[in-house]
């Protein structure tokens, strides 16, 4: 027999039962098709604002200039004037390599780990 659990603390109280409970397909497959797909897109004017502002370093720089991850942070931090926290450096480390390998690469990722520069 399936329970359909309303609260917290019908859930707390079925815990503390030690009951088993059976995995509720129809509501998982229910979610599967309310939920929304994600949209992501790494070309064209739908880049989002961080890869443009990654962008627009490299423009700065000049076409062909190697720039490393570190500068390129440096230079993110500077053009936007926000304090980057550990996060924010990885999602910018994370959209400089989809830039470089990505379906419609913008940026060349040079031999050296960690260089790039503008196509």
């Amino acid at each position: 027999m399936v329970k359909i659990l309303k609260n917290v603390e019908q859930v707390n109280e079925v815990r503390a039962e030690n009951e088993g409970l059976i995995f509720n397909k129809a509501a998982a497959l229910m979610a599967l098709k309310s939920t929304p797909k994600a949209k992501r897109t790494v070309s064209g004017s739908n880049l989002g604002e961080i890869s443009n502002n990654i962008l627009e370093c490299f423009k700065a720089a000049g076409k062909g200039t190697e720039v490393s991850t570190g500068q390129l942070i440096a230079m993110y931090a500077a053009a936007t004037g926000k304090d980057l926290d550990k996060a924010l450096k990885k999602k910018i480390s994370d959209k400089v390599w989809g830039l470089a390998h990505g379906k419609n690469p913008v940026l060349n990722h040079n031999k050296e780990a960690g260089v790039y520069s503008l196509i």
